[in-house]
């Protein structure tokens, strides 16, 4: 699970927090959504935040490497949650911001945040912050789409190269401990972050109506 937590705690801190010159992750990443998610410009952006440090290179670091890898990766992702079958957002996504007071484990005690794997995750309350994250509606039916699609995340996505140019499941990155670095990230985090919050001391909750 360490590889997955330092992958998200490394999204969380340089890509969901990204709003430079105008450009906002996560009003794009709404605007991509409510927008039928088509289109390369978005995952084009996503791509220089990650490879060179900004939304629209080149920007001092050279020009975005691999742009169509990244754009075809990325198309492949939508495939294997969606089959080919883009779902159609009725209404916007709301987004509210809230004083991140109650989680005692980021917050008023850093030093307990995640620094190595977690064999078994301790239970959570189910009237605590991250219980009701974990427990609404958004977070169950995301880990249900989830599920649904665990066959074609380990087979299509979670892939590695062999010598001899083949491309097979790896055994390294798997769908259950991506699954469990997520729950980990939502509920504990990592040096008091926690996923999906845009800035210290607020978490950001997304829902979709």
């Amino acid at each position: 699970e360490l590889k997955w937590i330092a992958g998200i705690f490394y999204w969380m801190e340089s890509v969901q927090t990204y709003n430079v010159d105008g450009w906002d992750y996560l009003t794009e990443l709404r605007s991509f959504v409510e927008g039928g998610m088509t289109g390369t410009s978005f995952i084009d952006a996503v791509s220089g935040i990650v490879n060179r440090g900004c939304h629209n290179p080149p920007c001092g670091t050279g020009e975005l490497d691999g742009r169509m890898e990244r754009s075809d990766n990325f198309n492949k992702v939508l495939d294997a949650f969606f089959g080919g079958v883009i779902p159609q957002v009725t209404a916007p996504i709301t987004v509210t911001e809230t004083s991140d007071t109650s989680d005692s484990l980021t917050e008023s005690n850093p030093s307990s945040a995640v620094s190595t794997p977690i064999p078994t995750r301790q239970p959570v309350s189910p009237s605590s912050e991250a219980g009701l994250v974990l427990n609404s509606d958004t977070f169950v039916n995301l880990a249900q789409a989830l599920d649904d699609s665990k066959g074609d995340i380990d087979s299509k996505l979670f892939l590695y190269l062999t010598p001899d140019y083949q491309w097979i499941p790896s055994t390294v990155y798997r769908y259950d401990d991506f699954l469990e670095s997520l729950k980990i990230m939502s509920e504990i985090g990592v040096a008091g972050a926690i996923l999906y919050r845009r800035k210290r001391g607020q978490r950001l909750y997304i829902r979709a109506h």
